[in-house]
């Protein structure tokens, strides 16, 4: 079962937030920039043009630095994710899967996104991932 989560809004080239890590799939975890669906395309249309922007992904737990990466519009994967938000999405980590692979379920990690320049469509950055079986089962369970 798809799930995701909110870091931050992005107003400007600067934003950080804390989240607290979910527990998911190993391997499912995405980080996504979302961006106000125009209503021109379809959700499913994977060639919708993306914003252009270019920065650095930064995740911290505490003062320890556990990663840094660069991002750019012209690595992006287009997804429908974020659809129910009335948002297109943009998959900044899809040929970076191991990004996530020193971050534990249940810690406080503070994120941050530092753009080049400022990306007037770019509304958001979002962690999508699976919800592990178990927890998916048992939620189904109380239905």
């Amino acid at each position: 079962m798809p799930a995701e989560m909110k870091i931050c809004d992005i107003i400007n080239t600067y934003h950080s937030n804390s989240i607290i890590f979910p527990e998911g799939e190993e391997g499912s975890y995405h980080l996504v920039v979302g961006v106000k669906h125009i209503g021109v395309t379809s959700f499913f249309d994977n060639n919708r043009p993306c914003p252009i922007f270019s920065g650095e992904i930064t995740i911290y737990e505490g003062d320890n630095l556990i990663i840094s990466f660069k991002i750019n519009s012209n690595v992006t994967t287009s997804c429908n994710w974020l659809e129910d938000y009335n948002l297109d999405g943009y998959i900044l980590t899809w040929q970076n899967e191991k990004w996530s692979k020193d971050l534990i379920p249940g810690k406080e990690y503070q994120f941050t996104i530092r753009l080049d320049d400022k990306c007037e469509k770019c509304e958001s950055l979002w962690l999508n991932y699976y919800i592990l079986k178990r927890i998916r089962e048992v939620v189904e369970d109380d239905r």
